[in-house]
């Protein structure tokens, strides 16, 4: 799936962070067309995609429900903002915690190292990759 382009974890939809690229993914993920290495990651609970669904109480079910039933990013938009446990400030919230995930000391901190070895099993990353926000940029640099 060396074609697939999906949004950067920073990218925005209604303030939030990962929302563009979850919605992506789960389209991708409809289609066949999510390549492997996303589909191991894909709603996994100690992911992005899981922590994103347990900040915002979210069942995993219901949101591919939704994101898949929306004709618009717009309708996808309205549809997220109206839940009870989506706010401003839990948008805030995941914002600041969101790409943090993986950092040292951070949730998802064994996760990353485990997928940097999977990715790099015979050679460290080329770069410093700190958060999995960062293995993402550079992964799909």
């Amino acid at each position: 799936m060396a074609d697939l382009r999906l949004p950067k974890p920073s990218e925005q939809l209604a303030g939030c962070v990962w929302l563009p690229r979850f919605i992506a993914k789960v389209r991708h993920h409809h289609a066949g067309t999510l390549g492997e290495d996303y589909q191991l990651a894909f709603c996994h609970p100690r992911g992005v995609d899981g922590r994103f669904l347990e900040h915002f109480a979210l069942d995993k079910d219901d949101v591919v429900t939704a994101i898949l039933s929306a004709k618009t990013d717009e309708e996808l938009e309205q549809w997220f903002t109206s839940l009870p446990e989506v706010t401003q400030e839990r948008i805030a919230a995941w914002n600041e915690f969101a790409p943090l995930i993986g950092s040292p000391g951070q949730p998802g901190e064994r996760e990353l190292a485990f997928m940097l070895r999977r990715t790099y099993p015979n050679e460290a990353p080329p770069v410093a990759l700190n958060s999995a926000f960062d293995a993402i940029l550079w992964d799909e640099r």
